[in-house]
């Protein structure tokens, strides 16, 4: 849970940030002017907090499984959705699908377009384990997050 609340909270803030560097904006400014505020269309963006154990589904409306996480690359930008199969309570294998293969709709309507037999085939393993030791090496070793590299799990 400490680890979700931690990835949302940077998801939003690196989405916030990166429309200031976008604009050529000083973004401490930004993040707490007016301008920044105006730019948010509620009506085309979803907090990732609203998408967290969402069913997600194909198009032929079979149970995919469900979000547990939302990851987010070194430049602030979502770039996987673990999909955890069997719903959220920690049953089923884990992947890292990524984002451009998600479909939102609605927080309530999330499609991956693939058969519930193809998840294993078309998507890397998710192994939580592997990826805090990668990114904890990583931090030791360079001093800045970056997403581990290979195929594989994540």
């Amino acid at each position: 849970m400490k680890r979700t609340t931690l990835v949302l909270t940077a998801s939003a803030l690196s989405l916030m940030m990166s429309g200031a560097f976008a604009a050529g904006e000083d973004p401490q400014a930004a993040a707490g002017g007016m301008d920044q505020q105006a730019q948010l269309d509620p009506s085309s963006s979803y907090r990732a907090s609203d998408l967290m154990d969402v069913q997600v589904k194909n198009s032929q409306d079979e149970d995919l499984g469900t979000i547990s996480e939302l990851i987010v690359d070194k430049e602030g930008k979502v770039s996987h959705v673990v999909l955890q199969e069997g719903g959220g309570l920690g049953e089923g294998e884990k992947y890292a699908v990524p984002w451009d293969r998600v479909s939102i709709t609605s927080p309530e309507d999330v499609l991956i377009d693939v058969s519930p037999d193809q998840l294993s085939s078309e998507f890397a393993a998710f192994d939580e384990q592997i990826f805090e030791e990668s990114g904890a090496q990583l931090q030791q070793d360079s001093g800045t997050q970056e997403s581990p590299s290979g195929s594989g799990s994540y």
